[in-house]
């Protein structure tokens, strides 16, 4: 029972982490594709609300597929089957012919009963591991002694995170200086008036 249940924990981290890492390399996209459910009260909720789902579902895939925290993680994948639950039912109820956007721009379809019940699988998938006992985080840092597990910890937050956050820094400061320099660049030029 003990790698079935860890089989299954693998299998929904790589879920959400493709379905995170899928959705934001197009965030316009997938912000579209929530306004087109016609959830949210307010224009200005649904690129936050992007975000927040594509960062929620990239550290629930991380948190399952390393096996840390699994349990805060279950239930983080839990809340947010429940959303997907509604999200999908009620746009069934209504009949809203719409791109589902489960894994991203290109990567599926139109909502169907198909989506509703693989949304209700995720859900009951995070109710298992949830409910799981912790004798059975096989192959996670969950399973480690607790001196061990502060060690992680402190490697991830004090070293990794650190050089992880650089990084992507650097990353993000490179391509908007590109597109700083190409605005600029594009900006008709005044000469000096002496």
């Amino acid at each position: 029972m003990d790698i079935v249940l860890t089989i299954l924990r693998l299998i929904l981290g790589c879920i959400f982490l493709v379905a995170g890492f899928n959705k934001s390399s197009h965030p316009y996209h997938f912000a579209n594709t929530i306004k087109a459910y016609q959830m949210l009260p307010f224009k200005w909720m649904i690129s936050p609300f992007a975000f927040l789902i594509i960062s929620t579902e990239f550290s629930i895939g991380m948190l399952l597929i390393v096996g840390w925290q699994i349990r805060a993680a279950a239930l983080m994948s839990a809340f947010l089957s429940v959303s997907f639950v509604f999200s999908t039912g009620m746009a069934l109820r209504r009949k809203q012919n719409i791109e589902c956007g489960c894994f991203g721009k290109n990567q599926s379809g139109k909502i169907s009963l198909k989506t509703f019940v693989l949304d209700i699988g995720l859900l009951v998938a995070s109710l298992i591991i949830l409910l799981s006992p912790e004798s059975t985080n096989i192959l996670s840092i969950d399973s480690l002694p607790p001196s061990t597990q502060i060690t992680v910890y402190r490697f991830v937050s004090q070293t990794l995170l650190p050089w992880l956050l650089i990084i992507i820094g650097t990353l993000l400061m490179v391509k908007l200086s590109r597109k700083l320099f190409a605005i600029i660049s594009l900006l008709p030029f005044e000469e000096d008036k002496i």
